[in-house]
């Protein structure tokens, strides 16, 4: 997670988490595998609560950058010291169909040429997640002049990290959880009333899970009083792989709590039942 902010702008690095959340394509190109790698899979972690629900190669030989013109959805780091990569026939193409390209050794975010799609994601940012990024950046910065092993991925894995650092990046990953958790609205917690619901039941003995059908529409109907880009986003979302998937984890969560409360209640009434069995039994 410190490596990504430490190459990219605060600006850029929300630009691309809120690509990720409708499902559009990245390409993160470096010098080093290291970097790369950690930074593709800070990616990943950084859209919690979400779970990436496509294709995921945290490091592809650049041999394979065919790979870009993918039907589907995917996250790929790849080592490249070619600085116009962009430039590629293949790249240009892949770019017109929701790709980006990350650069980490510019620290440059080439957003996807597809209409409509790079102005919405710029606009989807809060001023207060942006100003409080740019504000752990350089604690981060000031952290690594000072010999944090930030500085150092064999460093890191030899030291650990320090209280300060812990502290500056438990901050930043709320800071960006809450940014991308703003967009789901209030689904966590309500997800039932977005979709219809039938309870589990019990058929010959044995029980069968209940159903919930997910509607898009009803959860953008509650979210009019957005911004036109901020509803423009979430629309997209709420159709996405990765958000029906999000929601589909509430509704077991959810499950799997009332089926435990049901355990304990079951728990509860037996052993109240043996005990004034138990008593009854002496006082005979």
């Amino acid at each position: 997670v410190a490596a990504i902010l430490h190459r990219l702008k605060p600006d850029a690095l929300l630009s691309v988490l809120n690509l990720l959340l409708i499902e559009r394509s990245i390409l993160v190109i470096g010098s080093s595998s290291d970097i790369v790698t950690s930074c593709t899979c800070a990616l990943m972690a950084l859209i919690r609560p979400f779970r990436w629900a496509s294709n995921f190669m945290p490091l592809l030989p650049e041999e394979m950058l065919d790979f870009v013109n993918a039907p589907v959805p995917f996250i790929i780091g790849m080592v490249s010291h070619s600085k116009n990569i962009v430039e590629d026939g293949r790249v240009k193409e892949a770019m017109k169909e929701g790709l980006s390209v990350v650069n980490l050794t510019t620290g440059s975010v080439h957003l996807t040429t597809e209409v409509g799609i790079k102005s919405m994601v710029q606009k989807c940012h809060s001023s207060c997640c942006r100003s409080k990024l740019s504000q752990y950046k350089r604690r981060l910065e000031a952290l690594r002049d000072g010999g944090s092993s930030l500085g150092s991925f064999s460093t890191f894995l030899n030291q650990g990290l320090s209280r300060r650092e812990i502290v500056t990046l438990n901050a930043l990953r709320c800071c960006i959880k809450d940014h991308v958790s703003n967009f789901a609205g209030d689904v966590a917690n309500k997800w039932r009333q977005y979709g219809k619901y039938t309870d589990g039941t019990y058929i010959d003995g044995t029980y069968t899970d209940g159903t919930f059908d997910f509607y898009p529409s009803l959860l953008i109907g509650h979210l009019r009083q957005q911004s036109e880009s901020q509803l423009q986003l979430q629309e997209m979302m709420s159709h996405s792989q990765l958000f029906i998937e999000f929601v589909d984890q509430r509704k077991k969560a959810s499950a799997t709590k009332n089926e435990k409360a049901k355990g304990d209640v079951g728990k509860f009434i037996a052993a109240w039942v043996y005990v004034h069995w138990k008593r009854k039994r002496r006082e005979k």
